[in-house]
């Protein structure tokens, strides 16, 4: 039983720590500068038009840089879906060919030789400034995900980006794992409490 305790109390502090020292430094990989126009709106529908822009992993794939691709699966065209709610807050319509791709060369064309790729589900749409220029925000998650990057985004990354409703350049974004460092570090402390219970209960 006191090894019981024991293993319980490691693995709760080595959940933790990890979760420590995700937070200090994240598994992403960053976007920024798309090509212009690549996204355009309307007061019922948003439309991406082939982004691509600069992607660069941080992290544990920290060094890996090259293009990401935002756009139909045969890498070229647009998809549309449909905006409700507003004035500020969208949700967004379903999608049946939108993927994410991570990579150079073939993979961005293609979807081969990523090293990160996936089909991206649309989740909601914010205002996220003003000014003249009105920046959005677009959530997503990322799902069906293969790459040599794969084991470190499970289905259901998150996906985020902003752009501006002028020209539709994609000025940043990221795309993060889950769960969270949180999740993590709070499952880590519930294993450390669950075994100062069982020694407790053990000494009473």
């Amino acid at each position: 039983m006191k090894k019981m305790i024991l293993a319980l109390g490691a693995l709760g502090l080595a959940v933790a720590m990890s979760s420590v020292n995700a937070s200090a430094s994240p598994t992403q990989v960053t976007l920024s500068n798309s090509s212009a126009s690549c996204v355009t709106t309307s007061s019922s529908s948003i439309t991406i038009n082939s982004c691509t822009g600069n992607a660069s992993g941080e992290g544990a794939i920290s060094g890996q840089t090259g293009s990401y691709f935002i756009g139909n699966s045969a890498g070229s065209g647009s998809v549309t879906a449909t905006l409700t709610g507003g004035p500020s807050t969208f949700t967004v319509g379903t999608t049946s060919d939108l993927v994410f791709r991570f990579g150079t060369g073939s993979c961005l064309t293609s979807g081969s030789g990523c090293l990160l790729a996936g089909n991206l589900q649309l989740v909601s749409l914010t205002e996220a400034g003003s000014g003249g220029v009105i920046n959005l925000g677009m959530d997503a998650n990322l799902s069906g995900i293969t790459g040599t990057d794969a084991s470190f985004f499970p289905n259901g990354a998150e996906v985020d980006f902003t752009f501006n409703t002028k020209n539709g350049i994609v000025s940043s974004g990221e795309v993060t794992p889950t769960p969270e460092p949180a999740s993590l570090l709070l499952l880590g402390t519930g294993l450390l409490g669950m075994g100062a219970v069982v020694r407790r209960r053990l000494i009473g």
